[in-house]
Protein backbone atom coordinates (compact mmCIF):
# COMPACT_ATOMS: atom_id res chain seq x y z
CA UNK A 1 0.00 0.00 0.00
CA UNK A 2 1.22 3.45 -0.90
CA UNK A 3 0.53 6.43 1.36
CA UNK A 4 -0.57 9.29 -0.89
CA UNK A 5 -1.74 11.84 1.71
CA UNK A 6 -1.59 12.49 5.42
CA UNK A 7 -3.02 15.46 7.27
CA UNK A 8 -5.69 16.59 9.73
CA UNK A 9 -5.72 13.18 11.41
CA UNK A 10 -6.30 11.07 8.32
CA UNK A 11 -4.18 9.06 5.90
CA UNK A 12 -5.17 8.17 2.36
CA UNK A 13 -3.70 4.96 1.05
CA UNK A 14 -3.68 3.52 -2.46
CA UNK A 15 -3.41 -0.17 -3.28
CA UNK A 16 -3.49 -0.97 -6.97
CA UNK A 17 -6.57 0.97 -8.17
CA UNK A 18 -8.32 1.16 -4.78
CA UNK A 19 -8.19 4.03 -2.29
CA UNK A 20 -8.60 3.77 1.48
CA UNK A 21 -9.18 6.31 4.23
CA UNK A 22 -7.36 5.42 7.46
CA UNK A 23 -8.41 7.42 10.52
CA UNK A 24 -8.88 7.33 14.28
CA UNK A 25 -12.57 6.93 15.04
CA UNK A 26 -12.08 8.72 18.37
CA UNK A 27 -13.63 7.98 21.70
CA UNK A 28 -11.83 7.27 24.96
CA UNK A 29 -9.59 4.66 23.35
CA UNK A 30 -7.84 5.13 20.04
CA UNK A 31 -9.50 2.93 17.42
CA UNK A 32 -8.01 3.06 13.94
CA UNK A 33 -10.47 2.42 11.10
CA UNK A 34 -9.96 1.91 7.38
CA UNK A 35 -12.68 2.32 4.75
CA UNK A 36 -12.57 2.13 0.98
CA UNK A 37 -13.23 5.42 -0.81
CA UNK A 38 -13.41 6.42 -4.45
CA UNK A 39 -10.62 8.19 -6.30
CA UNK A 40 -12.84 11.31 -6.45
CA UNK A 41 -13.35 11.20 -2.67
CA UNK A 42 -9.61 10.81 -2.16
CA UNK A 43 -8.99 13.87 -4.33
CA UNK A 44 -11.69 15.92 -2.58
CA UNK A 45 -10.27 15.07 0.85
CA UNK A 46 -6.82 16.25 -0.22
CA UNK A 47 -8.30 19.60 -1.29
CA UNK A 48 -9.66 20.47 2.18
CA UNK A 49 -7.82 23.46 3.63
CA UNK A 50 -8.17 22.84 7.36
CA UNK A 51 -9.44 20.40 9.95
CA UNK A 52 -12.94 21.90 10.04
CA UNK A 53 -13.36 21.57 6.27
CA UNK A 54 -12.06 17.99 6.48
CA UNK A 55 -14.52 17.12 9.26
CA UNK A 56 -17.44 18.77 7.42
CA UNK A 57 -16.60 16.91 4.19
CA UNK A 58 -16.35 13.57 5.98
CA UNK A 59 -19.68 14.06 7.81
CA UNK A 60 -21.48 15.20 4.65
CA UNK A 61 -20.02 12.66 2.21
CA UNK A 62 -18.71 9.68 4.15
CA UNK A 63 -20.95 9.58 7.24
CA UNK A 64 -22.74 6.39 6.18
CA UNK A 65 -19.39 4.54 6.09
CA UNK A 66 -17.55 6.00 9.08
Amino acid sequence: MEQIYTGFGITILKQDTKFFLHYDSGGMVSSMKKIEISEQEAQALQEQKDGKEMYDYMIKNLNDRI
